[in-house]
């Protein structure tokens, strides 16, 4: 007779394997880069079929590769630098729905309520519809998702009700716009969503910037162009939360 396993002692349910491959247009995950402790990003691959790599040409905007971050696996420092701030950049597409899955751990140290400012997913120039992760001035650790239409214009500034993570602990956030309604998820639970600050600007395609520039460690940063069933985020958030454990 095998021995019972006591509730709190259960093992988590096993990880997905893989992602939903319908509507994937970037998936960078950190454990793809082949570098030492330390070492300067300056290409970070995508992992979907959009190969939408992420690059910085500029030494002293460069990301820094951090390995076992979480547990085994590496992420990506962003210094928050007010004079040379790490910022990646890439080329997206025009986005009038999604779903966006990130997975960090923020790093308040000297930096203000905005600190959050990881993602700003904008064309600059004709169809600027996107959507954007900045922090909000509610305080620190606030997850804020900004949405824009055609013409760049802020549609819809949202917020997670409730949620104020705290310096240096991992996190999973999802969000999901589906052209009129925002949801979002922090740590696999579905969080209530309210008005946000607004007024962000619009400075292009950048991780690690939106209004202010983001101080932490980026694990991986999965964006769909669609919004995902139930079943999907689950898989997803299952896949993520099985690589890069944050609850």
């Amino acid at each position: 007779m095998q021995p019972l396993i006591p509730a709190l002692l259960a093992p988590h349910p096993p990880a997905a394997a893989s992602v939903p491959s319908s509507g994937l247009i970037a998936q960078w995950e950190a454990d793809q880069l082949v570098l030492s402790d330390g070492d300067a990003v300056a290409s970070w691959p995508d992992l979907s079929s959009s190969a939408r790599t992420l690059t910085q040409t500029t030494d002293l905007y460069k990301p820094t590769f951090r390995p076992n971050q979480w547990g085994t696996k590496p992420a990506v420092f962003f210094d928050g630098g007010a004079a040379f701030p790490d910022v990646l950049q890439f080329t997206p597409v025009a986005l009038t729905a999604f779903s966006v899955f990130s997975v960090l751990m923020p790093d308040f140290a000297s930096v203000g309520a905005y600190s959050l400012a990881l993602l700003n997913w904008s064309l600059g120039s004709g169809d600027l519809s996107g959507f954007a992760l900045p922090g909000d001035g509610a305080g620190f650790g606030v997850p804020h998702l900004t949405c824009r239409n055609a013409a760049g214009t802020e549609t819809q500034n949202k917020k997670m009700s409730g949620v104020a993570w705290s310096t240096l602990t991992k996190h999973l956030a999802t969000w999901t716009y589906d052209g009129t309604t925002v949801a979002g998820r922090s740590d696999g639970v579905a969080r209530t969503i309210v008005a946000g600050d607004s007024s962000y600007g619009n400075p292009g395609p950048y991780i690690g910037y939106i209004y202010q520039h983001f101080k932490g460690y980026l694990a991986a940063l999965i964006v769909y162009n669609r919004v995902l069933s139930g079943a999907e985020i689950t898989q997803v958030e299952s896949y993520l939360n099985g690589k890069y454990p944050t609850f």
